[in-house]
Order: C-alpha cells, then structure tokens, then sequence
C-alpha cells in the first residue's frame, strides 16, 4: 500500500511537472511571435512602409510573398 501511494505521488509529480514545461513552451513560442512581429513592424517602417498595420504584418508572417520563386517552374 505505502509502495502504490508513492509510485501514484510520483507519476503526479511527473504529469504536473511535464504539464509546466508544456506551458512555459507555449509562453515561450508567443514571446518569438510577439518579437518577429514587432521586428517586421520596424523593418517596414525603416523601409518607409507607412501602409502598414497589425493585421498586414500578420498576413505577412502567415503568407510570406513568393518573389524569389517566381519564373523558375
């Protein structure tokens, strides 16, 4: 019995701690998105891109533009 309570602790212990580096993972990756939008942002700006908004620097990370592909097929 004293066995099976430590064993069931410690699979506890396991999934709680698995569950706070999944978490810390996710904050993480919105942190590296919330930083390559804002590095997008000033490098439109410095470009003069005065159009840009939030929801074009979006589209942009989702749709990059496809111009160094064009005429090789």
């Amino acid at each position: 019995m004293f066995n099976n309570d430590m064993m069931l602790r410690r699979k506890l212990g396991e999934r709680e701690l698995h569950q706070a580096i999944e978490l810390q993972d996710r904050r993480l990756m919105n942190l590296q998105l919330a930083d390559a939008k804002h590095r997008l942002f000033q490098r439109s700006l410095s470009l003069g891109d005065v159009f840009s908004s939030p929801n074009q620097i979006k589209q942009n990370l989702v749709f990059p533009s496809d111009n160094n592909n064009k005429g090789t097929c």
